[in-house]
């Protein structure tokens, strides 16, 4: 027979006996205590399932996000494409309204200048008028509005 005299003893024999020892245990400690290391092994197993799903959701997203990234980076794209046109269109409109205004006003611009205004111009009368050599007799106090010199319409 064990005699134990000290807490040194008591330990020792504790070390001795492991059944001893879970005998004392589940007299001093609670059930819920001694049920703490299987409770943490699952829930560290569904904490390793939870952030498995968490991986594989995350990957989804990120791919998912790329596939968005590119779409909208075409998309993008396309729109810059689309306004460069536009803003093409809208030179070629606002170069129609500049010869519209131009070819309405030419009477006025002409007399404001102290021309007697005869006809506008345009690029066969230019070339029919310079194939002849001599194109002062167009000159003489009247103005002959070219719309061809107007870099902005040609």
């Amino acid at each position: 027979m064990t005699t134990i005299n000290n807490i040194e003893d008591l330990i020792r024999v504790l070390d001795e006996r492991p059944e001893w020892l879970e005998a004392v245990r589940s007299r001093l400690l609670p059930r819920a205590l001694l049920d703490l290391p299987e409770e943490f092994a699952r829930f560290a197993a569904e904490a390793r399932q939870f952030v498995e799903a968490t991986d594989r959701r995350f990957a989804t997203l990120e791919t998912s996000l790329e596939a968005l990234a590119e779409s909208t980076g075409r998309r993008l794209t396309a729109i810059e494409n689309n306004v460069g046109v536009l803003r093409n269109r809208m030179g070629d409109i606002r170069g129609r309204i500049v010869y519209d205004i131009v070819r309405d006003e030419a009477p006025l611009l002409a007399g404001s200048m102290g021309f007697q205004f005869s006809a506008i111009l345009h690029r066969g009368d230019l070339q029919r008028l310079t194939q002849a050599n001599d194109v002062s007799c167009h000159c003489e106090r009247s103005a002959a509005i070219s719309l061809l010199e107007m870099p902005f319409f040609w």
